[in-house]
């Protein structure tokens, strides 16, 4: 059995909003109070979604207040010492799914990929020799942003080699590079989410942010920064595979579930 929960922060308490967690990584510390129980070491049992909820304070004025989404292997449970600043909403969850289904879709991710390395003249650096295939060395790899590799290969592709030598008034508009890279990173991890883009349908990218850092806390070990780049994606798709796709609500999809990403939100689309 799978949850899935709204947990906001209430607007009467506004002398809480001083505590509020800093960022997505202090948000996930926040929501692992809701799973009391659970030994250290344990996998995460909760994906999350940091959303901002428009509300009016008892003195008329607008404020976004916090309001996260979590789909859980377990029922939450508000802690006593969070029950005057905030309210928990939970429900069963069990989507029912059908091939050809045509679906709405809301998720944040961290569009990541495997990047060859290169060196100041953009050409491959190689790791080791591939005895098989002479011709064909391994080549040192490194995760890195979609949307970095992206302008790494168009200034390659017009013979600049790296993005940093292109001048500002021959590189093409940043905001259409972003779409592009986002737009193939999604579409070709589709499939293995059980999930195929919906022909003719417009994908939207909103508020990409790069190299973000937090710093993570761990119990006996210094803090270690950790900086990723997150991206809003939202569209229509079809369901290729219900199973896959039951899979992916309840576990994310992509990396950096434990900074809100991966968390596909989900609903029909309108007649």
């Amino acid at each position: 059995m799978s949850f899935f929960s709204q947990m906001l922060a209430t607007p009467q308490q506004p002398r809480h909003w001083l505590q509020l967690p800093a960022d997505a990584y202090a948000v996930h510390q926040l929501l692992w109070q809701l799973f009391p129980g659970r030994p250290a070491g344990t996998p995460q049992p909760f994906i999350f979604r940091d959303m901002l909820q428009p509300a009016m304070t008892t003195q008329g004025i607008t404020l976004a207040l916090p309001h996260y989404y979590l789909v859980s292997d377990s029922r939450p449970v508000l802690p006593a010492h969070l029950a005057d600043s905030w309210q928990l909403q939970t429900r069963d969850y069990a989507p029912v799914l059908q091939p050809g289904q045509r679906l709405q879709f809301d998720v944040r991710v961290n569009p990541v990929m495997d990047a060859v390395v290169r060196d100041d003249q953009g050409d491959p650096l190689i790791l080791k020799a591939n005895p098989a295939h002479p011709d064909k060395p391994v080549y040192q790899t490194v995760r890195a942003d979609a949307v970095w590799t992206a302008k790494q290969q168009w200034a390659r592709t017009h013979g600049f080699g790296r993005w940093q030598a292109v001048p500002a008034d021959r590189r093409p508009a940043v905001q259409d590079v972003i779409h592009q890279a986002c737009l193939s990173w999604f579409n070709r991890r589709c499939s293995q989410w059980g999930i195929a883009p919906l022909a003719g349908a417009q994908l939207r990218t909103d508020r990409y942010l790069p190299n973000q850092t937090f710093r993570q806390s761990h119990q006996k070990q210094a803090s270690s920064p950790v900086m990723l780049s997150t991206v809003d994606l939202l569209g229509e798709l079809e369901v290729t595979d219900p199973v896959r796709l039951g899979e992916s609500l309840i576990k994310g999809i992509g990396k950096a579930r434990s900074f809100g990403c991966g968390l596909l939100l989900i609903r029909p689309v309108a007649a």
